[in-house]
């Protein structure tokens, strides 16, 4: 998140998001599709490791949260943004939890905060 605004900076690596990509399925349609928990890429799966890299300058501020589907396949970007304007870490991740929980909770859940903040006491 960077000053309120939320963007997904990833792209998510199952069957059925590449056939999204691909226009072999519609938006509607792949939520619901057999092959959106079939990874395409995993770790420990292959002794090459292909990974994402985004290489971007941070601002003061600026949050990200490196999480599985099991918490963005259920929360709206909204819900995201409104909890990371926490500047608690931990309540904010907390919150997402509780939300995930709340919607049912149909898939396992990692989830990790990190915020740039500049140390203003330092000189």
């Amino acid at each position: 998140m960077r000053n309120g605004r939320v963007t997904v900076l990833t792209k998510d690596h199952s069957q059925a998001a590449e056939l999204l990509r691909l226009h072999l399925i519609s938006e509607k349609d792949a939520p619901q599709h057999p092959g959106r928990h079939q990874l395409t890429r995993s770790v420990g799966s292959s002794p090459f490791l292909r990974v994402d890299l985004i290489k971007e300058k941070t601002n003061h501020g600026d949050s990200f949260v490196l999480a599985s589907d099991g918490l963005w396949s259920e929360l709206d970007p909204l819900d995201i943004r409104d909890a990371l304007l926490d500047d608690n870490i931990e309540k904010s991740l907390e919150q997402l939890v509780a939300m995930v929980l709340k919607a049912g909770a149909p898939d396992n859940l990692t989830a990790v905060i990190f915020s740039h903040r500049v140390n203003k006491s330092r000189g």
